[in-house]
């Protein structure tokens, strides 16, 4: 199944440099063409490289029996069976074995003759994207350097009983983040930002004073056992903090149709374009 690209009233908006300046930059420091797998792509609107992204952050999340957005539509209650992306693009194909793979093609062309989105891995060919993912995966070659989006001071937590302490507000995986190789960093303004998969992590639990562009890890494939093997990517994702709430939010924003955003958040946190 091919599904159709952006519309060309879209694709002119997204191809424009003039996106409304957040206040993100690049977690990953790219300064030629991707070679061998690895992130290599220079310019100031990077992260509007398809080419560089494996899966995006799914806007019909559904939550399972524990509040978490959870892969899959059988084991743990969550998925709906459909992939939609920032612009509107949809897919609903019929997944292989793994619940979790949803089939099609999403093309998140920003700009003519640049390359569709690239998933060469984790599900294998013809797919689009994770059901129920809540963030972006990049081609990250394993040791690349890892960025802090912004400043800010480093997730700590200390509230698991007999546990390590933690670097991450756990927003869909099963066990403690630092199992996962995974980051989080407070921005002071209500957003975290959060890293997954990282080899080694450079930065401390509470550490203040990150500052943007800081390297606070390496990418990598870490994961527990029990997730299978993966290849080494980086995993990113945005939480904004609402109410007490840890809201899922696209540092995207929403560039499909006005008002058509599925997106369970964007009551509480409307879409806002996070990159700068």
């Amino acid at each position: 199944m091919r599904l159709t690209a952006l519309s060309a009233v879209t694709a002119a908006f997204v191809s424009q440099t003039a996106f409304a300046q957040g206040f993100m930059t690049s977690p990953l420091n790219c300064s030629g063409p991707i070679q061998n797998n690895v992130c290599t792509r220079p310019s100031a609107q990077w992260v509007y490289t398809p080419g560089i992204m494996t899966t995006v952050l799914d806007h019909s999340l559904v939550r399972n029996g524990n509040g978490k957005y959870q892969y899959g539509t059988v084991n743990d209650g969550g998925g709906d069976g459909k992939i939609v992306a920032f612009n509107g693009e949809t897919a609903h194909g019929k997944p292989g074995a793994d619940v979790r793979c949803i089939a099609g093609t999403i093309l998140l062309r920003p700009a003519p003759n640049l390359p569709p989105m690239t998933n060469t891995a984790g599900c294998g060919p013809n797919y689009a994207s994770y059901d129920e993912h809540p963030g972006y995966d990049y081609v990250a070659g394993y040791g690349s350097p890892v960025l802090a989006a912004a400043a800010g001071t480093v997730v700590d937590i200390r509230n698991y009983p007999g546990g390590p302490f933690e670097y991450c507000y756990n927003s869909n995986f099963v066990g403690y983040c630092v199992n996962w190789g995974w980051v989080g960093i407070d921005h002071g303004n209500g957003y975290i930002s959060q890293y997954g998969h990282l080899s080694s992590i450079h930065v401390l639990p509470g550490q203040k004073g990150i500052k943007q562009g800081q390297v606070i890890g390496f990418s990598g494939n870490t994961a527990p056992p029990s997730a299978g093997h993966i290849g080494p990517h980086l995993h990113f994702e945005v939480l904004k903090v609402v109410n007490g709430q840890y809201l899922v939010v696209d540092p995207y924003g929403w560039v499909g149709a006005p008002g058509a955003d599925p997106l369970y958040s964007k009551a509480l946190a409307p879409p806002v374009k996070l990159w700068k």
